[in-house]
């Protein structure tokens, strides 16, 4: 039985599908695709079955099924055996926990469908640049939801619309962030790879205006990434970056890279300060301090 909390969660998860399927029936392919991986880091509404996004992958791709969208599947014999030998292991598992397992199963194939739509998205683009301007406004979506958590404290969730059930992730009362991904981890992680990609943009592009969005964009994801105290993060972002200027030094040249290098100590300089006094999630460099090398 459901409860009306449960009941609620599902209803809106039904209409938030049903609108996503028309959108993805009326418009074109790369509307839905793009408007699908905005979402892939926020799970709007966590439901007894799952996240809603499961339920708005699957209404993506039959809407695409009954359009008559030839979508391409890389990989599908491999992902096909991966999923036979998850349906066998289903013997072994204990009968009363078999629902359980049915809604990992479901979760698997949608997961493997997101990995369909985002290839499928980059072969109808005209330029790949379309690709990582999709990624930024993902970004850019990450970064406000993390400041809203930054701004409520740790610990504090925030309720959307005065309604229980629908709220963003929990803050960890330890002072660490973990944006929307409810991990300080995995949000490490990700402003790690965001950033390799924003300083890509910014050696690329030529326009100022251009430069300068990106510079502070990649400031914000600096500073989120050391709210998060996470050290692997922080040490592989180090390290990264360094090996990102010597691999592309004959692009950049010896004078760019060193003012990349100067500029990038000098922002996270800045973000440090900003972190530690005017934020309540300031313990990366403790945490660096704390490590020992054995």
């Amino acid at each position: 039985m459901l409860t009306a909390a449960q009941l609620l969660q599902m209803s809106i998860t039904l209409i938030l599908s049903v609108v996503v399927f028309m959108i993805a029936y009326s418009l074109k392919p790369t509307v839905s695709a793009t408007l699908l991986i905005i979402l892939i880091p926020f799970q709007i509404i966590e439901t007894k079955y799952g996240s809603a996004n499961v339920a708005l992958t699957f209404a993506i791709i039959i809407a695409w099924a009954i359009k008559g969208v030839g979508i391409r599947l890389p990989m599908l014999p491999q992902i096909l055996g991966v999923l036979f030998a998850y349906l066998i292991t289903l013997s072994m598992v204990y009968p009363p926990t078999m629902s359980q397992h049915i809604v990992y199963i479901i979760s698997l194939i949608s997961a493997v469908m997101v990995f369909w739509i985002v290839y499928d998205l980059t072969m109808r683009v005209e330029r790949l640049q379309d690709i990582v301007n999709v990624f930024l406004i993902m970004n850019i979506c990450v970064i406000i939801y993390s400041v809203i958590q930054l701004i409520a404290g740790p610990g504090e969730r925030v309720v959307l619309f005065g309604i229980e059930e629908l709220h963003m992730m929990r803050v960890r009362a330890d002072r660490r962030l973990t944006g929307p991904f409810g991990a300080a981890g995995i949000a490490a992680e990700y402003t790690a790879i965001v950033l390799m990609l924003i300083l890509y943009q910014l050696i690329s592009t030529k326009k100022f205006w251009m430069q300068i969005g990106l510079v502070l964009l990649g400031a914000t994801n600096l500073l989120l990434l050391i709210t998060t105290g996470n050290r692997g993060g922080f040490l592989v972002l180090i390290g990264g970056g360094m090996m990102f200027l010597w691999m592309f030094r004959s692009v950049i040249g010896p004078v760019r890279s060193i003012g990349i290098a100067a500029a990038a100590v000098t922002i996270l300089t800045i973000t440090s300060i900003v972190a530690i006094n005017l934020t309540e999630f300031d313990l990366l460099f403790e945490r660096l301090a704390e490590t020992e090398i054995e």
